[in-house]
């Protein structure tokens, strides 16, 4: 497997790649003409200043697909992606006017796959802000309330004197694919408000509604409270209930504390979860007989000096008859970071070492390698495989603006005697003031 091969390959294409090209050509034209459209619906009514910020990242990815599983029959894949994020802002008398995007295109260079060229919306929305009063429309991922939502909608906010916030949203899901579609609102039709306390010192509390559709039935219907306060002796707690409304349960409780006493090395933390299955009615998954759990988790943090460090954190997972442990090990510093991980239980039991560093010469360049082993059985009347897995490149970053570089990866286990990756990367972060 080579990117030589791959290019001869690419070469020595079928008219019928030809055509699957100008349609990828003639998609990336789409894309553009949809995104300059709204960028002049932004630009035509600027006033003192606008902001323009983003980034742009093109990668291409060499590696090996199975087309069976564990056939043992491989092919060379060459992948291309290109992702585009957009930040446009203009602050005048009227509000502030915003445009913002995320978007990719991807397609492989050497194989011809029936879902080939794949176009990706993330979010596309126009926003509109001023004194406490915020609107905006388009593709938008949402994180108000019990759970999060990709919404092809409208949402809208309101300060209430100086106490509360209150946000409303409606619109259609996004297709899972995010593609440049809309599922329709028979299909897919979603929305939920929230409410959150402006003035309450060191502390916040938060009230939500949510609501989702998946092939014109009603999916979920959640109704989440969330809170956190901020005590004295540098102690933080978080807390969180999301109820199941159309199954009348208690969905996922979260409980967050956090400790770090005054000019003191030392940082505590402690958590609990508890988690029931969130499927829709339709999932595959529902045939099984999934059950809840509750999670347990601590730590502590000892830094040494500025930059160096040691941790160690428990979790257990208890299910109704059995349970899981984990613990990990780990110390970092400048350079890199170490850790060691070793997990028993229902799930069977692991021991794993991993390492990670990374060194700046020349003030532009960095080298980095990722390596990671464990040894692993699922039962306990069964010999243990291991997994290995590594990764090592070059970065150059003349300065904040540009970024290039290659990665080497590579992954071994009783399957796969050798996995091979190579990732060619570039990336261009932007922001500019008019």
């Amino acid at each position: 497997m080579s990117f030589l091969s791959a290019g001869v390959r690419r070469c020595r294409s079928s008219s019928t790649h030809r055509s699957k090209t100008d349609m990828f050509i003639r998609r990336h034209h789409f894309v553009a003409a949809s995104v300059l459209s709204l960028l002049l619906l932004c630009v035509s009514g600027l006033s003192a200043q606008l902001t323009f910020s983003g980034n742009a990242r093109s990668l291409f990815y060499s590696r090996e697909i199975f087309p069976g599983a564990f056939s043992g029959d491989t092919e060379d894949s060459f992948r291309y992606f290109q992702s585009f994020g957009l930040h446009l802002v203009d602050r005048g008398k009227a509000g502030q006017l915003g445009f913002h995007t995320l978007f990719q295109v991807s397609d492989d260079l050497s194989l011809d796959l029936n879902d080939d060229p794949q176009s990706r919306l993330y979010n596309g929305y126009l926003e509109w802000k001023n004194k406490g009063t915020g609107l905006s429309l388009g593709r938008q991922w949402i994180t108000l309330g019990p759970s999060s939502l990709t919404l092809d909608g409208f949402k809208a906010s309101q300060s209430i004197g100086k106490v509360v916030e209150v946000t409303g949203y409606v619109g259609t899901q996004t297709p899972f694919s995010r593609k440049f579609d809309l599922q329709g609102w028979d299909r897919a039709k979603s929305g939920g408000f929230y409410v959150r306390t402006l003035s309450l010192k060191n502390a916040g509390l938060g009230l939500g509604l949510q609501q989702k559709s998946y092939q014109g039935e009603t999916t979920f219907r959640e109704l989440g409270i969330d809170g956190r306060v901020k005590l004295p002796e540098g102690v933080d707690l978080l807390g969180r209930a999301d109820f199941n409304l159309l199954e009348s349960g208690l969905q996922r409780a979260v409980l967050t504390g956090r400790y770090r006493p005054a000019e003191s090395r030392f940082g505590f933390m402690a958590e609990y979860r508890h988690y029931e299955p969130r499927l829709f009615d339709k999932s595959y998954f529902k045939r099984f007989d999934l059950e809840g759990h509750e999670q347990v988790r601590g730590g502590v943090t000892c830094e040494l000096k500025p930059g160096v460090s040691l941790n160690a954190s428990y979790t257990g997972v208890f299910f109704e008859d059995d349970s899981d442990s984990y613990l990990t090990l780990g110390a970092a510093c400048p350079y890199g970071s170490v850790s060691y991980f070793h997990g028993a239980g229902a799930s069977g039991d692991e021991d794993g070492f991993a390492a990670s560093g990374s060194y700046v010469f020349c003030k532009a360049w960095e080298l980095f390698a990722d390596v990671d082993y464990s040894l692993y059985r699922f039962y306990e009347e069964l010999d243990r495989d291991y997994v290995f897995s590594s990764a090592f490149g070059l970065n150059w970053r003349p300065n904040r603006t540009v970024l290039a570089g290659v990665e080497f990866q590579d992954l071994n286990n009783d399957f796969l005697s050798k996995d091979f990756r190579v990732l060619l990367k570039f990336a261009l972060n932007y922001s500019q003031i008019f």
